[in-house]
C-alpha cells in the first residue's frame, strides 16, 4: 500500500489531533489498508480458483476426452470479480493509469484542488454506478446460468463491490489531499 498518509511526528499529531492527512490519518489508513486486503483477497482467490478449473479442465480433456461442464459458467461469474478488484488494488496503491499533465502543469495549491475535485467526481460517479448495479443485480438474480443454475446476478455484485471500494478509495484520496501540506500527491 502506498504510504499517502505516513505520520511523520506521531506525538504532534495525536496531541493536536491534525496531522499529515487530516485529523483521523489513522481512521482514514486502516480504511485503506482494510480496501487494499479485501481486494488482494479476491483477487488471489479469483485466480487461484480460475486456474484450478482450468488445469483440471485441461488434464480431463487430455486424459478422458471430456471437461467440466460448469467450467465456462464459473469462469464468467469469477472473471469480472478478479478485474474489478485488481482496479481496486490498482487504484488504493497508485497504479492506476492517469494523465498527470494539466495538474503537474498548475500551481500545486491549484493542482490539489483539481485532484480534490478529480476525487468528489469519482465518488459521486461511483454512487451513480452502485444505485444503476442495484437495480441490475435485482432483475438479473431471477435469470439462472444453464448448468449450474447459479444467479447470474452474482457477476454483477461485482460492479456494487469494486465501485463502492473505488469510491472509498477515491473519498480517502481526496481527504489525504484536502489535508495535504505541499502540492498534490
Amino acid at each position: 500500500m502506498s504510504e499517502r498518509f505516513e505520520i511523520v511526528d506521531e506525538t504532534s499529531a495525536r496531541l493536536t489531533g491534525v496531522g499529515p492527512g487530516g485529523p483521523t490519518p489513522g481512521l482514514v489508513q486502516a480504511v485503506d489498508m482494510g480496501v487494499v486486503w479485501l481486494a488482494r483477497v479476491i483477487v488471489c482467490a479469483t485466480l487461484t480458483a480460475l486456474f484450478a478449473i482450468l488445469f483440471l479442465n485441461v488434464v480431463l480433456r487430455y486424459l478422458f476426452d471430456s471437461g467440466l461442464v460448469w467450467s465456462q459458467e464459473v469462469s464468467t461469474l469469477l472473471f469480472p470479480w478478479l478485474v474489478i478488484a485488481g482496479a481496486v488494488l490498482a487504484a488504493q496503491t497508485d497504479k492506476h493509469v492517469s494523465v498527470r499533465v494539466l495538474v503537474e502543469a498548475l500551481p500545486s495549491s491549484v493542482g490539489r484542488w483539481v485532484l480534490i475535485g478529480i476525487n468528489v467526481l469519482i465518488v459521486l460517479m461511483a454512487i451513480v454506478v452502485v444505485d444503476a448495479a442495484l437495480m441490475i443485480l435485482e432483475a438479473s438474480h431471477r435469470n439462472r446460468l444453464a448448468v449450474t443454475h447459479i444467479p447470474q446476478s452474482y457477476g454483477y455484485a461485482s460492479l456494487i463491490y469494486g465501485y463502492a471500494m473505488l469510491g472509498l478509495t477515491a473519498l480517502t484520496t481526496g481527504y489525504g489531499q484536502v489535508f495535504a501540506a505541499d502540492g498534490p500527491e
